[in-house]
């Protein structure tokens, strides 16, 4: 008996060989735009900041020149009500030094005083 001592050969196809460069250069792109879009985020916040900064600083400002507004209306209102009431007070005097003329002319017509 004859022995048949040929084994099968299988071809195996060739190992890819994987470029490390394409690799790498995939991670390294992956990295950047990781970078770049952290970068944007970061650009965003600085500039939601600012623009929340100068919103509070205008507001700052406007509240300023209204409360500066109020108090020159209210020393106005109460130099006003002070000036009235000096009026109100003369007017009063006058009217009563008036009376007190008109009972001390009843009273020399009358001739009882």
């Amino acid at each position: 008996m004859a022995t048949n001592n040929s084994k099968a050969v299988t071809t195996m196809p060739p190992p890819q060989k994987t470029n490390p460069s394409t690799k790498n250069s995939k991670g390294s792109l992956d990295r950047d735009t990781a970078l770049a879009q952290l970068n944007n985020d970061k650009k965003s916040a600085f500039i939601k900041a600012w623009e929340e900064s100068e919103k509070s600083r205008v507001d700052n400002k406007a509240q300023k020149k209204l409360s500066k507004v109020a108090a020159w209306e209210n020393s106005k209102k109460a130099h006003l009500e002070a000036k009235l009431k000096k009026l109100e007070k003369s007017f009063s005097m006058k009217s009563f030094y008036g009376k007190c003329m008109a009972w001390n002319n009843l009273f020399a017509l009358s001739g009882l005083g």
